[in-house]
C-alpha cells in the first residue's frame, strides 16, 4: 500500500520546484524518500533535481541509494548509467548499462549510449558486440549505424566504416549528431568530412 504522506510531499516538492525554490523543493523531496524509501517515483525526483541543477555528484548519490534499496529497479540502473556518462565515469557507466540490459532493458537508447561509453573507452570490439545485439532489436536503424562507423574508423576498418557512414547520412542525415557529441574527433576528421561532402555533391 502506497504510503499518501509521501506521495503529498513528492507533489509539493514539484510545484516548489516549478516555483524554482530551491530549498523547499529539496525539503519536501528528503521527506518523501524519508517517508517512504519503497517510493521510486521519490528517488527519481530528487535524482532529476540534481540532475537538472547538473550537479551530477549529488544526483550519483541519491540513485545509488535507490539502488541500495531496490537493485532490480531499471529505472534507477539508467538513471546511474547516465550520471556516470556525463561525469566520465566509462568503467561505472559500462557496468550500469550492462546491468540495466540484464533486467531487459531494450530500448534503443540504452544500446546506443552503452555502445558510446565503451567506444569512448577505446573497447572497438566489445563496442561492435554491444552494436550487433541491438542490430537484431533495430535491424533499419541509423545510429546505429553511426556508431558502427566510428567503431570500425577505430578499428581501422576504413572500408567497413565508411559503408555505414555513408548508408547512415543517405537515410538519416540529422542524426549525424550523435557522432559530433559522442566521437568528435572521428567526426571532424578530415577522413569523415570529405566523405559527408562526396555524400552532398552527390545528392546535389
Amino acid at each position: 500500500i502506497e504510503d499518501p504522506t509521501s506521495h503529498a510531499y513528492l507533489r509539493i516538492g514539484k510545484c516548489y520546484e516549478k516555483l524554482n525554490n530551491t530549498d523547499l523543493a529539496k525539503f519536501y523531496y528528503y521527506q518523501t524518500v524519508h517517508e517512504d524509501p519503497l517510493l521510486d517515483k521519490g528517488w527519481v525526483a530528487i535524482t532529476d533535481f540534481y540532475v537538472n541543477k547538473k550537479n551530477y555528484e549529488k544526483a550519483l548519490s541519491y540513485i545509488s541509494k535507490a539502488i541500495n534499496i531496490d537493485g532490480d529497479n531499471p529505472g534507477y540502473w539508467k538513471k546511474c548509467a547516465h550520471i556516470h556518462k556525463e561525469l566520465g565515469n566509462l568503467v561505472e557507466a559500462d557496468y550500469s548499462y550492462k546491468k540495466l540490459v540484464e533486467l531487459g532493458n531494450y530500448e534503443l537508447d540504452t544500446w546506443v549510449q552503452w555502445a558510446c561509453v565503451v567506444g569512448k573507452n577505446m573497447e572497438a570490439e566489445v563496442a561492435l558486440e554491444i552494436l550487433k545485439q541491438a542490430k537484431e532489436f533495430y535491424p533499419e536503424n541509423s545510429l546505429i549505424d553511426y556508431l558502427f562507423a566510428a567503431i570500425h574508423l577505430q578499428r581501422r576498418d576504413k572500408n567497413i566504416a565508411r559503408q555505414y557512414l555513408t548508408r547512415a547520412y543517405l537515410e538519416m542525415p540529422g542524426e549525424i549528431e550523435i557522432l559530433k557529441l559522442n566521437f568528435p574527433k572521428f567526426y571532424y576528421s578530415s577522413w569523415a568530412q570529405n566523405i559527408l561532402s562526396e555524400i552532398k555533391k552527390a545528392s546535389e
